[in-house]
């Protein structure tokens, strides 16, 4: 499936997916636990501040909770309950946009599941990219500025250097 990905999304280079209504909103895009601060004070909300907003943009929903997925929740949660997360964010998502007062039927849960399945393999990129980047041994890494620069080659080169635990977690995202 990882294979499947390589030769699809980023040796084939396709466009980016263009956000599709009523799933389209601003997303974070660098959506992971270290852009996350939360102040847990006994007997209170607990008081979340996100930051890092430099690479917002507009695109689909899920974007940000496949990202998360895929670089913050430990391999042995994602492992046992990785449709039980996706299945609470929607119910989650629900919640807050009937508190908003917004028309929850335009967000069947089909629907989100098509647009997981949608989004997917350009999120799964995104988090590869990231993943591999963030991972890597210094010397391994390219200059993306340098003239000649590859992204696929490089890509695939920092693919094939990284550890058993993180192409594991690769090969559950992806599915």
């Amino acid at each position: 499936k990882v294979e499947e990905v390589f030769d699809k999304y980023i040796f084939n280079k396709p466009t980016s997916t263009e956000p599709r209504e009523p799933w389209a909103t601003a997303l974070h895009n660098d959506f992971w636990v270290n852009n996350i601060m939360i102040n847990n004070e006994i007997n209170k909300p607990p008081k979340v501040i996100i930051l890092d907003l430099q690479t917002c943009i507009y695109g689909s929903a899920v974007s940000d909770l496949l990202f998360f997925i895929g670089t913050s929740v430990q391999m042995s949660v994602l492992e046992n309950n990785i449709d039980e997360l996706i299945k609470l964010y929607y119910i989650e998502l629900m919640e807050n946009l009937k508190f908003l007062n917004a028309d929850t039927t335009l967000f069947p849960y089909s629907s989100y599941m098509e647009e997981l399945k949608l989004e997917g393999p350009q999120e799964f990129v995104h988090l590869l990219f990231f993943v591999l980047i963030a991972y890597a041994e210094k010397e391994t890494v390219e200059d993306t500025n340098a003239s000649g620069f590859q992204p696929g080659d490089h890509i695939r080169r920092l693919y094939t250097n990284i550890g058993e635990k993180h192409k594991k977690k690769f090969r559950l995202v992806a599915e």
